[in-house]
């Protein structure tokens, strides 16, 4: 029962993360003037790649978590 929740939360600050940077890159070089969440240009895409990171990464590691469960049974 752990095993899901840890996966899901591990996955979800490394992809959260992950989808920080590459927001800020994208928003900085290619949309100066996106706004989300108060935060304009690289700001905004941050906090939307890092949305999008953390949730995907959470549903990714639940997934995973019970996929790859030793203790279930056949």
């Amino acid at each position: 029962m752990k095993r899901p929740f840890i996966f899901g939360l591990a996955f979800a600050v490394v992809l959260g993360l992950i989808g920080l940077f590459i927001g800020t890159n994208i928003g900085g070089n290619y949309f100066p003037n996106f706004e989300f969440f108060g935060g304009k240009g690289y700001e905004a895409t941050g906090y939307l790649g890092a949305l999008i990171g953390a949730l995907l990464g959470l549903f990714l590691g639940v997934l995973l978590g019970k996929r790859n469960n030793p203790t279930k049974l056949p």
